[in-house]
């Protein structure tokens, strides 16, 4: 005559739970992105720089249009979920600095209104410009070695 009542609790856990783990795997996924931008963006950025340190006798501007040409060449590809890929060079008379900087995308930030619709990444590297054979024989005048030439 009566029908025995059965809870529902399965179906109210799964309905708070699902989304939880969903939402953790998702957060998980993007976390991912940003550290594997931001550790090719350095590498990029440091890599670089030492490529157009080692550069010698060549004007400043040369030694920009090489390492931006060096950043174009190393990123192609490499990069997920980015939106646009900024770049900034200067050689002075003693280093390099590469900048570089991209957004990765947070997804479903237009439908949630989030004032941010990506995370901001800058990986930034400094190479000092150095001549290791005038830093070799250098270190020979310093110890009393014969330099030979």
């Amino acid at each position: 005559m009566f029908k025995e009542e059965k809870s529902a609790y399965m179906t109210v856990e799964a309905s708070l739970i699902v989304p939880m783990i969903l939402g953790g795997i998702i957060f998980i996924l993007y976390m991912s992105f940003y550290l594997y931008n931001f550790a090719t963006m350095k590498q990029t950025a440091y890599i670089a720089a030492l490529r157009g340190s080692q550069m010698k006798k060549v004007s400043s501007e040369e030694i920009e249009t090489y390492v931006e040409k060096q950043v174009d060449e190393m990123l192609f590809g490499q990069l997920l979920a980015k939106q646009n890929i900024k770049k900034d060079v200067k050689v002075s008379m003693g280093n390099i600095n590469v900048k570089i900087y991209t957004d990765v995308k947070i997804p479903f930030a237009d439908s949630l209104s989030f004032k941010e619709t990506g995370w901001k990444i800058e990986a930034e590297s400094r190479v000092n410009k150095i001549n290791p054979i005038e830093i070799i024989r250098g270190v020979r005048k310093i110890n009393g070695r014969q330099i030979s030439k």
